[in-house]
């Protein structure tokens, strides 16, 4: 085996190198894409070359590689999924024969990125001359109006050469032109701030500012309402969160309904890749609290940002990697809910204030249009459904029995004492007299 890779090895070199090779017969330049953005761009005049390194500067006080700092990337997708201000060419994705190359390493720092390339490690594959082959696009986030970008040789430990490879040599390339970016600079929030706004009757969004170089990585807030009649039944990822998320879900979301309204906590991603919503971006949604009317009727309450529900309680903060940031707290809005069904006991139909086996036999009878509380039930439908399945049969009765006399699973919400039906189904409930 070790003679037969140094034979292809041998028939590589041989056939693949143009020996003489200088400086000159290599360039690395960028190109501007747009107002923040440089596409690196590599040439070579002769055959076989094996891979390459680079770094790119700029000054971060004038810009930066959106929040990816300190970030090691050993392939193409990695960088990209965990800094989308990194991506490699699609001409470099299919270098190796329509495949990326054997080994590809980007590393992110305050003042740029490196990059190195080996196109093929059994050094089977080499790139032959190419006036154009374009290697990744860089979008920056900048804070000046002028920020140029160079190529350089300062980044790293030990820092990384601009080289190209040919037959285990390596060649400073003679053309490095880098770009000048900029155009109109970002007006960022001052301060991390969370406000409130109504996209419906029975729900309110909650509302993020970040502030410049700072990408919230999670949050936490508490929500509250002076009304008795209408509560929390659940808050859901916002807009802003779901496109972070791709759809998916945050990795903790930490909902709880507290006395006088509801507490969040939400961290995006516990592992290695981080994830975060942009920095200097304001009015990004992250969560929508939904409500629901306990009531007959309509009723109106007002919402607002806290920082004491719960135990311990909930501060509004934003979490920046594991270091918290107060936010500001925006005014309260107000919602008016339409009257919703009245609260029960899942259960306990004969409405005595006691769950029994009285109930159970109560729901049996039901079942065959029988008994005396077919009138409480038929008020209220939704009590009779034990299972919580969205009809009432005979396996309901069985289930309340189970539960009393057995150690059956137990009685789903609400239960115990009167609340809300949060699962949606056909049944009703109008009229139940809570004990």
């Amino acid at each position: 085996m070790l003679n037969r890779f140094g034979l292809l090895l041998g028939m590589c070199a041989a056939a693949c190198v143009a020996f003489g090779a200088s400086p000159s017969d290599f360039a690395l330049k960028m190109e501007k894409l747009a107002d923040d953005q440089a596409l690196i761009i590599g040439s070579w005049q002769i055959n076989g070359i094996q891979g390459w390194s680079f770094g790119v500067c700029h000054d971060p006080a004038k810009a930066s590689i959106g929040t990816c700092a300190g970030g090691v990337y050993p392939d193409c997708a990695g960088a990209t999924a965990a800094c989308p201000s990194i991506e490699c060419a699609q001409e470099l994705l299919t270098a190796k024969n329509g495949q990326p190359p054997s080994f590809v390493s980007i590393n992110a720092f305050e003042a740029g990125l490196t990059q190195g390339v080996v196109v093929d490690l059994m050094q089977m594959v080499s790139l032959n001359a190419t006036a154009r082959l374009e290697i990744m696009k860089i979008k920056y986030t900048l804070k000046a109006v002028s920020v140029p970008v160079a190529f350089c040789n300062t980044l790293g430990s030990p820092p990384t050469d601009s080289v190209f490879v040919v037959d285990g040599n390596s060649y400073g390339p003679a053309t490095m032109e880098g770009v000048t970016l900029g155009g109109e600079v970002p007006t960022c929030p001052e301060a991390f701030k969370m406000t409130l706004s109504t996209p419906a009757a029975d729900k309110v969004a909650v509302r993020l500012d970040s502030v410049q170089d700072l990408a919230p990585t999670g949050f936490s807030f508490g929500i509250a309402d002076n009304s008795q009649a209408i509560i929390v039944s659940g808050i859901d990822a916002g807009a802003a969160v779901k496109t972070l998320m791709n759809n998916g879900d945050p990795e903790y979301w930490g909902f709880a309904q507290v006395t006088g309204g509801a507490t969040l906590g939400c961290i995006f991603s516990m592992g290695a890749t981080v994830k975060a919503l942009p920095a200097c971006t304001a009015n990004q949604e992250i969560a929508v609290v939904n409500y629901i009317n306990t009531s007959g009727q309509s009723a109106t309450a007002q919402v607002t940002l806290s920082g004491d529900l719960g135990s311990p309680k909930v501060a509004l903060t934003v979490d920046i990697d594991g270091t918290s940031y107060d936010a500001q707290a925006g005014a309260g809005v107000s919602i008016t809910v339409g009257g919703g069904q009245p609260p029960f006991v899942r259960g306990e139909v004969n409405q005595d204030g006691k769950l029994n086996v009285s109930d159970g036999v109560a729901i049996a009878r039901y079942v065959f249009n029988l008994g005396s509380q077919k009138a409480k039930i038929d008020a209220c439908k939704d009590s009779a459904d034990v299972n919580d399945d969205g009809a009432i049969t005979a396996a309901d009765a069985l289930y309340l029995l189970n539960y009393l006399f057995t150690g059956g699973a137990a009685v789903p919400a609400p239960a115990g004492a009167c609340g809300v039906d949060t699962t949606p189904d056909a049944l009703d409930c109008v009229q139940y007299q809570c004990p």
